[in-house]
């Protein structure tokens, strides 16, 4: 399928009247575009899947040395747009 898109763009260039020429450029342009969009999606995926992985491995080596995660434990701590810039009011 992609060598039909390919050959039905290059056969024939320079004979294409310049309308033709456009939607073809444009048609190039979203494959590129396509490609490009799948890739990242296929790297972020591959670095959430490392990341679960070492988490676990994490957690796992913690619990060979008596170590434990606890959620109840756990806090989250949000900080203002104004503590992110450096000007903290605390």
């Amino acid at each position: 399928m992609w060598y039909e898109v390919y050959e039905s763009v290059v056969t024939n260039w320079s004979e294409l009247p310049a309308e033709q020429k456009s939607e073809k450029c444009m048609l190039i342009f979203l494959f590129i575009l396509l490609g490009i969009v799948l890739m990242m999606l296929i790297y972020w995926a591959e670095a959430y899947i490392l990341m679960k992985k070492n988490t676990e491995a994490l957690v796992i080596a913690g619990k060979e040395i008596g170590l434990e995660v606890n959620a109840d434990k756990t806090k989250y701590m949000v900080m203002s747009r104004d503590q992110n810039a450096g000007r903290s009011t605390i």
